[in-house]
């Protein structure tokens, strides 16, 4: 992979995590002043986590239907941007858990897009390597954004640190038309008998199991 490549993944994967991570703490604390009780409150964060989910999940859906990974990243990227402007102008609880999933859902998509183009891009030795230093931005996203959206929060109130979230993850749409999309086309080859899809393997599965505890 080239060095300009993993850069690039790099910072989109980080600002992902930044603005996810910084702001899951303050979600229950926001929903409590719309009017929603701890029961409502933890419905609510299951709602969104639902969304996270089938952001991820898709993933590999929609990049094989659009026949690329950087075009869906961008309109995801893109589309939560308004979104984030939005949170700071609800005034239901319902408005917030709609306007939360969307972002949850595009913030998802993108980090499974993020990882899809990481395999592809990376060669067969340091593939390790890539995906263990980008596993990094997950907990960096989490220093940067626990420690920036609190102060902002605190500062300049829930409005003001909405509209900042709004401008930072702008950036990331843009980093991303910098990345160079991958050809995984496959030279089309008559076969006369079907194959059977050899399945993921039992590594695989063990893998998601020990993933999800």
């Amino acid at each position: 992979m080239s060095k300009k490549q993993f850069a690039l993944l790099f910072v989109c994967s980080l600002i992902l995590w930044t603005c996810g991570n910084g702001l899951l703490p303050l979600l229950p604390v926001y929903a409590a002043r719309l009017g929603a009780n701890s029961a409502v409150a933890g419905y609510y964060l299951a709602f969104v986590s639902i969304a996270l989910t089938l952001g991820a999940i898709s993933a590999g859906w929609v990049s094989d239907g659009l026949h690329s990974r950087k075009l869906p990243l961008i309109i995801a990227s893109s589309l939560n941007v308004p979104f984030f402007w939005l949170l700071g102008h609800v005034h239901t609880i319902w408005e917030l858990t709609v306007f939360t999933a969307i972002i949850w859902l595009g913030g998802g998509l993108g980090l499974a897009l993020i990882s899809i183009l990481a395999g592809l891009s990376a060669g067969e030795n340091e593939r390790g390597k890539i995906f263990g230093i980008l596993a990094l931005t997950s907990g960096l996203g989490a220093l940067i954004g626990g420690l920036g959206v609190g102060w902002l929060v605190d500062r300049w109130g829930y409005i003001t640190m909405f509209n900042i979230l709004a401008i930072f993850s702008a950036v990331l749409p843009l980093v991303a038309l910098l990345l160079e999309e991958i050809d995984t086309k496959q030279p089309q080859v008559i076969n006369t008998q079907e194959e059977k899809s050899p399945g993921l393997g039992k590594s695989f599965y063990w893998l998601f199991a020990a993933s999800i505890v």
